[in-house]
């Protein structure tokens, strides 16, 4: 059962996160933007990308801690440890992203109504590029149960 769980998880968040990007939304979005909005937006984007590294550093860490821990008590596959291992890691990655505080929103800085538009395009194309992530990694996750748990 914990072998399932972890596969299902853990490509399911893998998939999920390495689906999500929106390049043409976003190449829309910055042809809205003024050259101090689009300093803003380099700004912001460098720090939520730091904010994210810094999650999987953490992630990676306690992931390895929790699974060394949980692997004294049970025995499993490497394919077990491999799922458990991805799966706390980008559970905590995204826990921490969503809890940490940002320092600014770009919402903070759009001053019209294509601006806005744009930006919830990119907002709207990344859920949906998630949610299918997700549903993807998890019929891969369903398909491999056979083979290694």
């Amino acid at each position: 059962m914990l072998c399932q769980i972890s596969s299902i998880v853990g490509f399911a968040l893998l998939f999920a996160t390495l689906s999500t990007s929106a390049k043409k939304q976003i190449a829309n979005f910055k042809d809205t933007l003024s050259t101090s909005q689009l300093s803003i937006y380099s700004a912001i984007t460098k720090e939520r990308l730091h904010l994210f590294f810094k999650g999987l550093l953490f992630g990676t860490i306690f992931s390895f801690i929790i699974v060394k821990m949980i692997q004294k008590r049970i025995s499993s596959t490497t394919f077990t440890t491999v799922s458990m291992l991805l799966s706390i890691c980008l559970i905590i990655t995204s826990i921490y992203y969503l809890l940490v505080s940002k320092s600014d929103y770009m919402l903070n800085h759009l001053t019209d109504e294509s601006q806005i538009k744009a930006w919830l395009n990119i907002y709207k194309t990344m859920q949906h590029k998630y949610l299918v992530g997700l549903i993807f990694g998890m019929i891969i996750a369903l398909s491999l149960w056979s083979s290694f748990c």
